[in-house]
């Protein structure tokens, strides 16, 4: 999965992750799923809520 393969690089990067998440796509260089656009949604305000917690600490 393309996740899997971005976090592992990030992390080789010295990068420290908040979180990840798998998404489906249409194709193999997407767009994504329409069905996915929520959740994709989603997960993007509960990566900014963690690192504004982030940057509080």
């Amino acid at each position: 999965m393309a996740a899997r393969s971005a976090a592992k690089l990030l992390r080789r990067m010295g990068l420290r992750l908040l979180g990840t998440e798998s998404l489906f796509v249409n194709e193999t260089t997407g767009p994504i799923r329409d069905v996915e656009l929520d959740r994709a949604h989603r997960w993007g305000e509960d990566l900014g809520r963690l690192h504004e917690h982030e940057l509080e600490l």
